[in-house]
């Protein structure tokens, strides 16, 4: 990557809001990225760098941080919406210190509300 240019430059505004969403969603349940990283058998390193939305993760990874997060997949793709919709602060200021269970229905519920799961009838 050259010089000069921003390190997520290359990365898709879909994979910044995911790498915001693992973060927050990390940041909630008071992981720290090392903790997680065990959680999810992924390198640390590989977790910063989906974090700051360097890498394009497989979904083999990302399947392995939601199961290191206790989440199914699909909340934290919905997480990735409501960051992006919402932002990444309105994210945690409503999932910090829930268990993961209450943290998939709150994503859920959110998404729903907004019409994020497609449910528009």
């Amino acid at each position: 990557m050259p010089k000069g240019r921003p390190k997520h430059a290359a990365a898709s505004a879909r994979e910044l809001h995911v790498g915001r969403a693992v973060f927050m969603l990390r940041r909630a349940q008071e992981l720290d990225q090392a903790a997680l990283a065990r959680q999810a058998k992924v390198a640390s390193d590989t977790l910063g760098r989906l974090e700051r939305a360097e890498v394009s993760p497989s979904l083999s990874s990302l399947f392995r941080v939601a199961d290191g997060l206790g989440l199914s997949l699909v909340a934290v793709m919905l997480a990735a919406e409501l960051v992006e919709q919402k932002g990444a602060k309105w994210l945690l200021r409503r999932l910090r210190g829930l268990e993961a269970q209450a943290v998939e229905d709150k994503i859920a519920a959110a998404s729903k509300v907004r019409g994020l799961r497609g449910d528009d009838d």
